[in-house]
């Protein structure tokens, strides 16, 4: 209103000065009138977008975007999400999608999101300190599991785990399950894993946000970020190409693989990917941080950050063209 009422005075103000004038449509004029009316469209549409529920649903081209979710959801599983099969008193079989991440407003925000446009529920549990997404319908699974089928996981966990409840679809039988559930890890009919570049972009946000680790060190100043996996590394080799990481890829324990970035160059690749694919949950927050850090590390060279966005496209249009042909 502090702002609304003032204006408003101005804008009748303005025209009652045209009504009682005698008007010439000279350029200045018609500029004039011009805008007088961009700028009453321009405060109307501000009064109904300052509506915080108006604004949730319209200022976020992600929001809008379902596709971008559905990608981004396939990632986010990938990490941290989970295909189960279990039985109920050894009568009937269940099924179950969740995913399973600490508590907090952003990835509430993130899961209530994927709720709207995927399915499912979300609950907090533990006495707030975590937050889940579970599905635990078998005619809501049937339906979401769609969703790899267009985009298909690419961890050999989540494939093993959908690839065994689709078999439980089939046989529908308790005691087949007993006697098979031990060995769904070892299915060897899973198909040979080949990255497909059209969703791994959205993909590899949804990853990030359930595996990556943005790291500010205020003692040494360097900041890094790093990214693992359990057995799989040869999604860590199809990061590494994607962002031209020079590091070596270094094998933790017998069967975690891990890789961290230090170079700056590196990382503003990093960054601008997750600008044009977002993070939508918690790990947003350290990614701002991040980012903002850098950038005062980088004001004075800013062609950096140009050359680097350049030649990041340049790579994934390449990419892409090698992946069709």
């Amino acid at each position: 209103m502090v702002i609304a009422v003032p204006t408003g005075i101005k804008i009748f103000s303005w025209i009652a000065t045209l009504y009682g004038g005698s008007l010439r449509l000279t350029t200045p004029l018609i500029f004039t009138l011009g805008f007088l009316a961009l700028f009453t469209i321009g405060g109307v549409t501000g009064v109904v977008l300052a509506n915080a529920s108006l604004d949730l649903a319209l200022h976020d081209r992600i929001v809008k975007d379902s596709q971008y979710i559905h990608k981004f959801f396939v990632g986010l599983m990938d990490g941290d999400g989970s295909i189960q099969v279990n039985h109920w008193k050894y009568k009937n079989l269940q099924y179950r999608l969740v995913i399973k991440l600490k508590y907090s407003i952003e990835n509430l925000t993130m899961l209530n999101l994927i709720k709207n446009h995927i399915g499912g529920n979300v609950r907090i549990i533990e006495n707030n300190k975590f937050i889940i997404w579970v599905v635990n319908e078998r005619k809501n699974i049937q339906k979401i599991i769609e969703i790899f089928f267009s985009y298909p996981p690419l961890t050999s966990r989540l494939r093993a785990q959908l690839a065994f409840m689709l078999e439980c679809f089939q046989k529908n039988n308790v005691e087949w399950y007993l006697k098979a559930r031990n060995k769904k890890y070892l299915n060897k009919n899973l198909d040979e894993v080949k990255i497909d570049y059209n969703y791994f972009n959205e993909w590899l946000s949804g990853f990030i946000e359930a595996e990556g680790c943005f790291s500010i060190r205020n003692v040494s100043n360097n900041h890094k970020f790093s990214i693992g996996q359990t057995n799989d590394k040869y999604i860590l080799d199809a990061i590494k190409n994607h962002f031209d990481i020079k590091n070596e890829i270094r094998k933790i324990n017998n069967n975690f693989w891990f890789i961290e970035i230090y170079r700056k160059i590196i990382l503003i690749k990093i960054l601008n990917h997750c600008i044009n694919y977002p993070l939508l949950g918690e790990n947003l927050l350290s990614f701002t941080k991040f980012k903002n850090l850098l950038n005062k590390c980088h004001v004075v060279l800013p062609l950096w950050y140009i050359k680097t966005i350049l030649s990041t496209n340049k790579q994934n249009k390449q990419i892409n063209n090698n992946n069709n042909e």
